[in-house]
């Protein structure tokens, strides 16, 4: 009888810690900046694999409603600052916002887009028991209008509280960073 009640303790303590961790509120930070001497190689925007990529994207922005992701950074701002004073690399685009994150069902999927389409896809931060950020991101440098080259990124990372996370590809790369409120 003893053992039963300490399991079933036990089990209803887990279910209320887990349930709470997935209520919690966090800070996301995100820098997407170009790396200008990097490799050349590149995707022909309109080859079947590019096309399957963007189709991909384009649904994730079909089902993911627009967040307001501006604002200074507090957490990123000295690596937007080294960034910026890198001849090798240029700033696309800085976003910040707050979300609540529970499974990766019920955590929001934040679209990423610049308005002159260089940059598009969405992030989702999402705490199932551990938290993790999944990207899904196209970089085209010229814009929506360019000479049809496309850069992809599609990672999904198990991330640490308050620790910078560098995702990079050829052409571009991601410095994020989630700090609980």
């Amino acid at each position: 009888m003893r053992k039963q009640l300490a399991l079933y303790c036990f089990l209803l303590c887990s279910l209320l810690a887990s349930s709470h961790a997935a209520a919690r509120t966090y800070l996301v930070e995100m820098v997407v900046f170009s790396n200008d001497s990097g490799s050349r190689e590149n995707w022909n925007f309109y080859s079947p694999q590019a096309q399957k990529q963007r189709n991909n994207i384009n649904a994730l922005l079909a089902s993911s409603q627009p967040r307001e992701t501006g604002g200074s950074l507090s957490y990123l701002g000295k690596v937007h600052t080294a960034l910026s004073g890198s001849p090798q690399h240029r700033i696309v685009s800085v976003h910040r916002w707050t979300q609540k994150s529970g499974s990766k069902g019920r955590s929001p999927l934040v679209q990423i887009n610049t308005p002159d389409g260089s940059l598009k896809g969405a992030v989702q931060v999402y705490a199932p028991n551990r938290l993790y950020a999944e990207l899904n991101l196209m970089y085209s440098p010229y814009g929506d209008n360019g000479a049809g080259e496309a850069y992809f990124m599609k990672e999904q990372r198990r991330m640490k509280l308050k620790e910078r996370h560098y995702y990079d590809n050829a052409k571009f790369g991601v410095v994020l960073i989630v700090v609980p409120i």
